[in-house]
């Protein structure tokens, strides 16, 4: 699941769904933006920007790093995952139409297992 769940209606939703199609002892190979901002458009959520779900990661206020703990460390065990693998790095994003420009970002990637 590469940088979706900042733009998903039901990213824990999707989560469950990406665990249910993997193997027994089955890896995942995520990534999104951190800190995690939420951002969904659609008819689900009558165009309001929120997502029908949170995931509990700490938004603008929060740091790259507390995010990532609380992805690592909370968010992915209770969805059935044990954590392998962990890294930052870079990613630059075309940005929101109305922003106007690319955005530079620190994604986190994480290689977890099926539990």
């Amino acid at each position: 699941l590469l940088n979706v769940l900042d733009r998903c209606a039901a990213p824990r939703k999707l989560i469950s769904a990406a665990r249910q199609l993997l193997a027994p002892g089955g890896h995942l190979l995520l990534a999104s933006p951190l800190p995690f901002v939420a951002s969904y458009y659609g008819k689900l959520s009558r165009w309001s920007g929120t997502p029908l779900e949170a995931l509990g990661l700490g938004g603008d206020d929060a740091a790259w790093e507390d995010d990532a703990l609380a992805l690592t460390e909370e968010l992915l065990p209770s969805l059935g995952f044990e954590v392998k693998a962990i890294s930052r790095v870079p990613y630059l994003s075309g940005g929101d139409v109305l922003d106007g420009g690319c955005l530079e970002l620190d994604d986190v990637v994480v290689v977890a297992k099926k539990l």
